[in-house]
């Protein structure tokens, strides 16, 4: 599943993996890819600090030369090529509820003139009518070739009339919203410390279980914000993303599981020989806040 999460049909990876003699026609590529470090991706450099479960996303020295070996011996697969597992397949645990939050309907992406990205969120109401813990979450995208990445928000009771607010407000279903919801900040809370997320999703890679004995405390009454940045390079085919979350009652006495941000500036500048308008930082900010808001020239200058 490693490969499988990106090469499947309809994924974000230019060729499926799902088929033997496809994978048997690709045997070079898939060797020299391995060999030189590119496939599978982990952007993080050599001098990054190890992350918790980052084995799951790397091959061994030893898987490595595995691949390698069998690609330079020919590429052949006997038998049937390993199928991705089912996102839709969660394991529910006894006393566990599940959830399926979807999309109120299908949303078509679209973007300002000129952007190639939408941001958009989405309400959604898992009906809790007791406090509980989120304890896993799988994020199923419903256009995987133009689904960015999925962030699943939590909002709590007391901001529940803003969110609706924000969604009758904004033309169409859901509204636009860059890096958060949109919505407003406790300023006696560190939106950082504490970033009210429940779960997260990227292709080949997202959700899951929780760690044993932990869980997302969501009190009765709270809502979800399903964040959805699409990008368009691949087309504009409707969505209908949606979350599958399972619930514990309060009850179990889990720790509750929190996310801490640490976000960083990344701006390239132009190389030598390049130039443009958008060389100039300021003109690059503005460009950014016409395309995605005003909040998303803010955030390099705060980072």
């Amino acid at each position: 599943d490693l490969c499988s999460g990106c090469h499947q049909a309809g994924g974000i990876a230019p060729f499926p993996l799902t088929d033997s003699d496809e994978i048997s026609e690709r045997a070079d590529l898939i060797g020299a890819a391995v060999q030189a470090g590119v496939m599978p991706p982990w952007p993080p450099g050599g001098r990054s600090p190890a992350y918790a479960g980052e084995a799951e996303r790397k091959l061994t020295a030893r898987e490595r030369a595995a691949i390698v070996s069998w690609a330079d011996a020919g590429g052949r697969v006997d038998g049937e090529a390993h199928e991705p597992t089912p996102e839709r397949d969660v394991q529910v645990r006894r006393g566990e509820t599940l959830l399926r939050l979807r999309m109120e309907a299908a949303y078509h992406p679209q973007a300002r003139a000129g952007a190639t990205d939408d941001y958009r969120c989405f309400l959604v109401d898992p009906q809790l009518a007791r406090d509980s813990f989120g304890t896993s979450v799988r994020i199923e995208p419903g256009q995987p070739k133009v689904v960015h990445h999925v962030i699943l928000f939590r909002v709590d009771p007391d901001q529940v009339a803003e969110a609706e607010g924000l969604d009758a407000d904004a033309p169409g279903q859901g509204w636009e919203c860059f890096g958060d919801t949109g919505l407003s900040l406790d300023p006696s809370e560190d939106s950082l410390d504490d970033a009210d997320w429940v779960a997260a999703w990227a292709p080949g890679w997202g959700g899951g279980r929780l760690p044993e004995g932990t869980g997302v405390p969501l009190e009765a009454g709270s809502r979800l914000v399903m964040q959805v940045h699409y990008n368009l390079l691949n087309g504009r085919a409707p969505d209908r993303s949606e979350a599958l979350v399972t619930v514990v009652p309060f009850s179990a006495k889990l720790e509750p599981l929190k996310t801490m941000l640490l976000p960083a500036p990344v701006e390239l500048p132009c190389a030598d020989g390049e130039s443009g308008p958008l060389c100039d930082r300021d003109a690059a900010l503005q460009e950014l806040a016409r395309k995605y808001g005003p909040e998303a020239a803010f955030v390099p200058t705060g980072l």
